[in-house]
């Protein structure tokens, strides 16, 4: 990703945190989070263009042709895979976002990584992006070789929203028995979307730029119903042991200075108690979405992940 692109996202991010802090003073409703992410989202089209050194894919899935990045695809030889899932609270942002991290990724391991541009809220409310993933990734099972992968070496991770789809992913496939996948990193998930609209400020040190009324407006504008928060689909946390046990290893990697930080305890906790083999790593004085805005936090993440990922491949 060059450096004006990267200025450019972090005027829109900018603007976006201001538009929705000054925005949100009243009562949260569906139709006002609808409103203001379709406002968000027309801004960041008008802000930023996206620009990738990946090679661009689309696959036919249930909710249409959804684009994937490729990163490492021009290698012949079949090597794992890795699927990067980015955040933006179920309804913003895109591949590119993740650009700098996925290339690190990417040039440190030396293995295949896609990046998924799954369906958006509200546009494409849940479970449209669980499903959608879950089809991209069958596609890349099936057609292994053709893409020159190996179907029995696939991990998956993400960021905030997609850190929660990583692991739902997981459960899918846990499930339905179509593919495998080895591993799931998870950095700073919301894992329970029943609290997340109704929360008390859950880490009072956390800045109000992360996220409180942000949280509202990504809860509420991703469900239909309110009532599908307690599905595990949407809300992991609410998964039985018996959903969990048998998940893959898990990276969790959560931030002090978030108020998400609770919820992401919670769920490893389960995934502990499920006999999930788990890696839990605390950066305790890092906000939200650190591993793409800090500094020394977020190299230590990425490289925390890094190893992670050359360990289970």
């Amino acid at each position: 990703m060059s450096k004006k692109l990267r200025s450019c996202l972090a005027i829109a991010i900018i603007a976006i945190i201001g538009f929705v802090i000054t925005a949100c003073n009243n009562g949260m409703t569906k139709e006002k989070a609808d409103r203001k992410n379709k406002r968000t989202q027309a801004m960041i089209k008008i802000t930023v263009k996206k620009q990738t050194i990946a090679q661009e894919r689309y696959i036919d899935t249930s909710y249409g042709k959804i684009r994937v990045l490729e990163y490492g695809f021009d290698s012949p030889e079949i090597k794992p895979l890795y699927i990067d899932l980015h955040g933006g609270g179920f309804a913003l942002m895109f591949p590119e976002y993740n650009e700098k991290q996925t290339v690190y990724i990417q040039n440190e391991t030396k293995i295949k990584v896609i990046s998924i541009d799954y369906p958006k809220a509200p546009q494409n409310p849940y479970p449209a992006a669980v499903e959608a993933i879950y089809e991209v990734v069958k596609h890349y099972v099936e057609n292994a070789s053709t893409y020159k992968i190996d179907p029995e070496s696939i991990g998956i991770g993400g960021y905030s929203a997609g850190g929660n789809l990583a692991t739902v992913t997981c459960i899918k496939a846990n499930e339905k028995k179509e593919f495998q996948i080895k591993f799931q990193i998870m950095c700073y998930p919301p894992t329970d979307l029943l609290e997340d609209p109704f929360m008390k400020l859950k880490n009072k040190k956390a800045p109000k730029a992360i996220f409180q009324k942000d949280v509202q407006i990504a809860t509420f504008s991703y469900l239909s119903d309110f009532q599908q928060s307690r599905e595990p689909y949407c809300s992991p946390v609410y998964a039985t042991k018996e959903q969990l046990n048998g998940l893959p290893p898990a990276l969790l990697i959560v931030a002090g200075i978030d108020p998400l930080y609770p919820e992401g305890l919670r769920y490893g906790k389960k995934l502990e108690e499920a006999g999930v083999p788990l890696d839990l790593h605390e950066f305790k004085e890092s906000v939200h979405g650190f591993t793409h805005y800090g500094k020394h936090d977020a190299k230590e993440a990425m490289e925390l992940i890094v190893w992670y990922i050359k360990n289970h491949l």
